[in-house]
């Protein structure tokens, strides 16, 4: 059996399973099953997966909280802002006894559709891989389900800081980015789980930091500094965060923010366990056209428009005007020169009419080109 779907590392041996679910309990036969059921379900949608036990993440809590009262998580709130529920997973369902943690290795995912605005989301947004992995994960929760296990599916949820559950279940070990590094894959991964009512063999789990030796390529390379020497993130800093940010951002961080709309890949992109599998991608000036062209189409979209391209990202409260202030700063920082620039401009000024909200956008937008708003 491969050892990336997590047999390798189990404790108990399997491969005498008939033997083991004639002596044991019937609950351990369930348990036997149950394994099966997620171990076949995972190999066929090529998942890595891990099993913890149910049990409180007090190291977890305990980081949270510190950062939090640091102010590192801004106005971000997800995990932070309630960090016992989200360290607590015996409260997810009834009886919980095990965490299944599963990966989603983008890699084995993205030829096979289309992706979207490949110029300005990051690479885990071009697609909804997250979607692909909630369909993955329902179908082996209802397996579970047939054969007597109660089980719920838990995915980009603030009921678990599924970072954590990853380590401990022994699919991977930490980044200094604070990402997990997936075993075989590197960090390039969706992270799902689903917790169940039957106690399952733990995985064996690895380091909880990867040994990234000295190297501090992806602390040095973030723009705006928000990787701590501690694996911390500043959010406050962070350009995804500053991307989903509601608030009015910081005039200083905006040429920092590079051309994006939603999500930054720098870290991972720079890190040497990624870039050992997949060579960086370079922006050439044919691309810049491409970019400029994704640009116009969100600055000239409804907001229906928007929310049919782009039904999968975490939009605050739905508020579109978040997506085009992106679209501004990011067309900012593309510079001008492009065969779409004069469509652009004209846009620009557009909304500038439309909403005061846009307005430090708008003011920044022309400064990079010299010009005023008429």
């Amino acid at each position: 059996m491969n050892e990336a779907y997590g047999r390798g590392d189990l404790p108990i041996k399997f491969e005498g399973k008939k033997k083991f679910a004639k002596d044991c309990s019937a609950v351990e036969e369930l348990a036997v099953k149950a394994h099966g059921v997620i171990s076949d379900g995972a190999r066929g949608a090529g998942l890595v997966f891990g099993v913890y036990p149910v049990r409180p993440l007090n190291n977890a809590y305990e980081i949270i909280v510190e950062r939090r009262s640091l102010g590192l998580n801004g106005s971000m709130q997800f995990t932070y802002r309630n960090p016992r529920r989200s360290t607590s997973p015996d409260g997810i369902i009834k009886g919980a006894k095990s965490i299944v943690t599963f990966a989603l290795p983008i890699v084995n995912h993205e030829d096979l559709g289309t992706t979207i605005l490949p110029h300005l989301l990051a690479r885990y947004a071009r697609r909804d891989y997250y979607g692909i992995l909630r369909h993955e994960l329902e179908l082996i929760r209802e397996a579970l389900g047939k054969i007597g296990v109660n089980s719920k599916v838990v995915l980009d949820s603030n009921e678990l800081v599924d970072k954590e559950v990853a380590v401990r279940s022994g699919i991977g070990s930490y980044l200094k980015n604070s990402l997990v590094n997936v075993s075989g894959y590197g960090s390039a991964a969706i992270l799902g789980n689903i917790v169940v009512d039957v106690a399952l063999p733990r995985t064996k789990a690895k380091d909880r930091l990867i040994s990234c030796g000295k190297c501090r390529i992806c602390i040095d390379s973030c723009p705006t500094g928000a990787i701590g020497d501690n694996g911390s993130i500043d959010a406050r800093r962070c350009i995804s965060w500053l991307l989903q940010c509601p608030e009015d951002l910081d005039p200083a961080v905006l040429p920092m923010m590079g051309v994006r709309l939603y999500g930054c890949d720098i870290c991972q992109e720079v890190c040497p366990i990624n870039r050992q599998r997949e060579d960086s991608v370079k922006r050439t000036f044919s691309e810049v056209d491409a970019t400029s062209l994704e640009i116009l189409q969100i600055l000239t979209s409804s907001d229906q428009e928007i929310f049919d391209l782009l039904p999968h990202i975490y939009i605050y409260k739905r508020d579109l005007r978040l997506v085009r202030r992106n679209a501004i700063i990011a067309a900012a920082n593309l510079g001008g020169g492009s065969t779409y620039e004069v469509e652009i401009v004209r846009e620009v000024k557009r909304l500038a009419e439309v909403d005061p909200l846009y307005l430090p956008y708008v003011d920044y937008f022309f400064s990079t080109r010299r010009l005023k708003v008429d």
